[in-house]
């Protein structure tokens, strides 16, 4: 209800203080929510560029099947079943890194 929902925004600044941790967590939650989102500019990009259909078709398949199989084990807590496509993701997240630093790169 909404008067659980009060207490528990009420109780925020003492769970911050009381378990430093938390905020570790926090942080790393909106790192790799960021990360995501960067990927997916990065994949709409790498989709879209003049690499073979082949190899976009191989990165697709590989992707899909590491987010299939990590999905069930809850995706966002664990990062078992999420290490086998990390390079995958970071290469990706640098082709929109780099088309950024570009797109905004002082004249």
């Amino acid at each position: 209800s909404i008067l659980n929902f009060r207490e528990s925004v009420f109780k925020l600044p003492t769970l911050f203080i009381n378990e430093p941790l938390f905020m570790l967590f926090v942080g790393a939650r909106a790192f790799w929510m960021l990360f995501f989102f960067i990927f997916i500019f990065g994949a709409i990009r790498y989709f879209r560029s003049g690499v073979s259909s082949e190899n976009k078709l191989f990165v697709a398949l590989v992707i899909c099947y590491f987010l299939a199989a990590s999905i069930p084990a809850a995706y966002g807590i664990t990062a078992r079943f999420r290490f086998p496509i990390l390079p995958f993701y970071m290469a990706i997240a640098i082709l929109a890194i780099d088309y950024l630093r570009q797109r905004f790169k002082p004249a």
